[in-house]
């Protein structure tokens, strides 16, 4: 495959990106300030045994990212990795590259929207490939020093140190990742997605039921318009269907990297008969949908965890049995990452109790993918809401480190909601909690909408401070008075110089002395080089006078 380096392509592709909280290298995308109306939840594979025991059948491979770029901009991404996390780590990396570094600046219409995210995939999938393509280069080398019409094992016989270079270099090439992309721009909603990762938007109707809305498609065999895509290709998809509904090792029709199926697609016999690459990396792109006070939750979240659901229950309609999990833990849980993680914690266990009692869903329940779920939050109600990092508290436009300052005045006051009863089912309505998070170096406040509020009547709501003692102190009392107590010790404003800028935290002193000793240091021993050169000169016409005398 012929390619052209891109420039970022080798920086992004050296970090691993996963999901916050799990562990993993520095990525640039840390410096992105994470969106505070989502939380993540995700559950590593398992392979079951009788004893109760469970092991991984690989290393974690899902990835994902929720960052709020600006005040109006919101971009989720759920990425599905397969043989390895080499893909799923580069496009969760490079995709906020691809739309958060001023693509989107100028942009005015649903079509040009929709069109950067086309765009957006294609971009990251080719540059992968930019990525990969040394090895591909030295692969291609490699299969050029073996001698033709040898079976493998002759070849592993007579050249085994070749052989097991090329499965080394296959290890750094295999590989992709399926991809599902929301984008939140002037309150309206955008999703792309490419494989079977799902993005399902839940609204309420006007009798308070809810309505499930699956905004993405699932790029597999049993989808009749990817069915006809690969028939006009060439493909034998009755031949493909009888042998498992697969395309060479994977299940999707569309993916991101992927090197075998798509420059590498002729190696398999069924596919060597297309006329073009069968797996592609173009995206399925819908939008753009109002936020409006009809939107209740987003979700986001990869096959392993419907295809769980599917298995254990045998559900028609898991992506509203899903919706229904995530509306019930949020009249349970107190953050969204606990939404979230609760949810998915729900489908394990119900999973592995599956398999433990045996019968016929066990056998389809022996073991597990990935599972990846982000939650986005719109106006369904949230009673037991606290400030935290994921749902509320103070937003910051770039990563700043925190460094205590003498407070000038008293902290503002928090604020806490009246305690809300919890719903007892999805018809019962009540004022919906929201945690508003200030422009300015404010501490969060817990503010209380109606149902009908919109999403950017919320982010709008003035932050109020207050100074000595209201009656709402003395009403606090148990975990309100704690926490109240709590956020007041840990307010520190960050404090500001003349410009509005906020002060440095790194201290370059050390390295900026350490560099005049260096240069000082150079010049000296350069001196000394040219006193040394400077008599060795003057030697020379010395010399020449002297023959010229003495020849006289």
């Amino acid at each position: 495959m012929t390619s052209h380096r891109a420039s970022t392509s080798s920086t992004l592709s050296s970090g691993s990106a996963t999901p916050r909280g799990l562990g993993h290298a520095p990525s640039w995308t840390d410096d992105l300030p994470v969106c505070p109306l989502s939380g993540v939840g995700s559950s590593t594979n398992q392979t079951y045994r009788l004893d109760g025991l469970r092991q991984e059948e690989h290393p974690f491979e899902d990835r994902c990212f929720h960052f709020r770029h600006e005040s109006d901009v919101y971009l989720y991404g759920v990425f599905d990795g397969h043989d390895g996390n080499r893909a799923s780590d580069f496009a969760t990396q490079r995709m906020p590259a691809e739309l958060l570094l001023g693509q989107l600046d100028k942009i005015q219409t649903d079509r040009d929207v929709k069109m950067a995210l086309h765009q957006a995939f294609l971009a990251v999938d080719k540059a992968f490939f930019e990525a990969i393509d040394d090895y591909l280069c030295e692969k291609t080398t490699l299969q050029l020093e073996l001698p033709e019409g040898m079976s493998d094992y002759e070849v592993y016989q007579q050249y085994p140190q070749l052989v097991d270079k090329l499965h080394a270099l296959d290890e750094k090439i295999t590989g992709g990742t399926t991809a599902v992309v929301a984008l939140i721009l002037n309150s309206k909603l955008y999703v792309a997605n490419a494989g079977d990762s799902r993005a399902v938007l839940c609204k309420t109707k006007p009798d308070s039921s809810l309505e499930v809305v699956q905004l993405s498609n699932d790029h597999v065999i049993d989808n009749p318009d990817e069915t006809l895509r690969l028939s006009q290709l060439g493909l034998n998809m009755d031949l493909i269907r009888s042998q498992g509904s697969r395309l060479g090792n994977q299940d999707c029709t569309r993916t991101l990297g992927n090197y075998h199926l798509k420059g590498g697609y002729k190696d398999f016999d069924i596919l060597s008969v297309a006329t073009a690459e069968p797996v592609i990396a173009e995206p399925d792109v819908v939008g753009g949908i109002t936020v409006d006070e009809s939107c209740s939750f987003l979700m986001l979240f990869s096959d392993g965890l419907y295809k769980s659901l599917e298995k254990c229950t045998g559900t028609d309609s898991v992506n509203r049995d899903l919706a229904y999990m995530v509306s019930e833990e949020l009249g349970n849980q107190s953050t969204l990452n606990s939404v979230a993680q609760a949810v998915v914690d729900r489908v394990v266990r119900l999973h592995h109790d599956t398999f433990m009692r045996g019968g016929d869903h066990a056998r389809l329940c022996a073991k597990r993918p990935d599972i990846m779920l982000i939650v986005r939050n719109f106006n369904h109600p949230f009673p037991n809401a606290l400030t935290s990092p994921t749902q509320g508290g103070v937003y910051n436009p770039v990563s700043v480190p925190y460094r205590p300052h003498k407070n000038e005045g008293p902290p503002p006051k928090l604020i806490m909601p009246p305690k809300q009863p919890v719903p007892t089912n999805l018809h019962e309505t009540s004022p919906t909690t929201t945690v508003v998070a200030p422009a300015t170096n404010q501490s969060p406040v817990v503010a209380q909408q109606s149902p009908s509020a919109t999403m950017s009547e919320v982010a709008d709501t003035n932050v109020t401070q207050t100074t000595g003692t209201t009656s709402s102190d003395t009403e606090r009392s148990g975990p309100e008075l704690r926490l109240f107590r709590r956020r007041q010790r840990s307010y520190q404003p960050l404090t500001l110089d003349d410009d509005g800028l906020v002060e440095p935290y790194v201290d370059f002193s050390d390295f900026h002395q350490r560099w005049n000793e260096f240069m000082k240091t150079q010049k000296e021993h350069i001196s000394s080089l040219q006193e040394e050169k400077e008599p060795s000169l003057k030697e020379e016409p010395d010399k020449e006078l002297e023959e010229e005398e003495a020849q006289r």
